[in-house]
């Protein structure tokens, strides 16, 4: 499996696309980011159905950074759905 981000939908790589071309889109699914290509855009009518949504204002316009989900629409945050590191845990019962 490639490191290289692409498109989430076709697996192209990504590229710039023409200026009269729809731009790549940034979304979220699973809490993780994606990518998804023009051309699956303008060929697939459902491509924003997979798309997460904002919990506060339904928007699809989501971005993660530093492992929190924001939304670009009204601010919402959601903390990190990432697995806390054992290392860092501490018992209770120790």
């Amino acid at each position: 499996m490639s490191d290289r981000a692409g498109c989430l939908l076709c697996g192209r790589p990504t590229y710039d696309p023409d200026k009269r071309e729809r731009p790549w889109v940034r979304a979220v699914v699973g809490g993780r980011q994606v990518l998804i290509c023009p051309s699956c855009q303008r060929d697939r009518p459902d491509w924003a159905e997979r798309l997460d949504r904002c919990q506060s204002c339904g928007s699809t316009r989501l971005s993660v950074m530093l492992q929190e989900v924001i939304c670009r629409q009204c601010g919402w945050t959601a903390g990190s759905a990432e697995p806390a590191d054992p290392l860092f845990e501490t018992d209770a019962g120790a």
